[in-house]
């Protein structure tokens, strides 16, 4: 069995924590766009798209340090944006 260096996997409830603390910053995040005037279930959407993008941005960030986070984070939204976007209509 392969031991594990992470200082996480030394410690059962690290993960639970830090998803405790994304969730209380999502919910930070939401406030903020409400007091702007976003709507709370539309805030919520944006805030969930916003962490997937950077769940998927983060590790290849740390992969590659000498790229910025910023270009990996607009990256992973045009992932996401070529995911979800219909193809457009060809003539025929």
């Amino acid at each position: 069995m392969a031991v594990s260096s992470s200082p996480r996997a030394s410690q059962p409830g690290a993960g639970r924590a830090r998803s405790d603390q994304v969730a209380d910053i999502a919910d930070a995040l939401v406030r903020a766009l409400g007091r702007r005037g976003v709507e709370p279930g539309k805030a919520r959407f944006i805030i969930d798209v916003v962490l997937a993008i950077h769940r998927r941005a983060m590790p290849r960030w740390l992969a590659e340090p000498d790229t910025t986070l910023s270009r990996f984070m607009t990256q992973a939204a045009a992932e996401l944006r070529e995911t979800v976007t219909l193809p457009a209509p060809t003539a025929g």
